[in-house]
């Protein structure tokens, strides 16, 4: 029961850590028909899906240039190279929300026995006398 706790206790200390750590950034990838025809104003880049809150470590998976909505650029061919999985604060926010549930479950559940079996060796006790 005491681990459930500390278990509970320690989901929000993670995920407020991760979240310190997460920037709203735009994944990207080159596009070398842009380099040709770059008409887009784009740096020859090309978005992947929308901007998320990412938690990416290597400051090096950044672009210099802004995306137009004010968000980092994040190189997807860099994250590719080096084996970096860009992980978003959404995903850090569930996986933390089933780790309190189950260890909510594990605290609900120890003191649900600690109850029964305190009641259970009261009865016995009365019983007895």
């Amino acid at each position: 029961m005491a681990i459930g706790a500390v278990g509970f206790m320690a989901s929000f200390a993670v995920e407020s850590s991760y979240a310190g750590r997460a920037v709203l950034a735009q994944r990207v990838e080159r596009d070398s028909a842009a380099d040709l025809f770059d008409d887009t104003g784009a740096g020859g880049t090309r978005p992947i899906g929308s901007p998320q809150m990412y938690v990416i470590s290597d400051e090096r998976a950044f672009l210099p240039e802004a995306g137009p909505d004010g968000s980092k650029l994040l190189s997807d061919d860099y994250l590719k190279e080096k084996g970096i999985y860009p992980l978003q604060l959404k995903t850090v926010q569930f996986v933390a929300s089933m780790a309190r549930l189950g260890t909510g479950g594990v605290v609900g559940l120890g003191l649900a026995v600690f109850y029964f079996a305190r009641r259970r060796a009261a009865k016995a006790s009365a019983q007895a006398i």
